[in-house]
């Protein structure tokens, strides 16, 4: 059986920036996980298979004393 993963347990998220993560790679295509800090973008460019996107917006409140 297959498990479940967490997905923002396989990624950092780093301020001012986009991280990314390849899960899988085959020759059919690759899945990879991005965390994108506000104002961030994926570059346009090209790749030999199809995409598919898969948005999940989630929101952190950094609090200093």
């Amino acid at each position: 059986m297959v498990e479940p993963i967490i997905l923002k347990d396989y990624i950092e998220y780093s301020s001012g920036s986009v991280v990314s993560k390849t899960l899988k790679q085959n020759p059919a295509g690759t899945i990879t996980l991005f965390a994108f800090d506000i104002g961030q973008e994926l570059s346009e460019h090209s790749a030999p298979f199809d995409a598919v996107v898969a948005a999940h917006h989630a929101s952190c409140l950094n609090q200093t004393s």
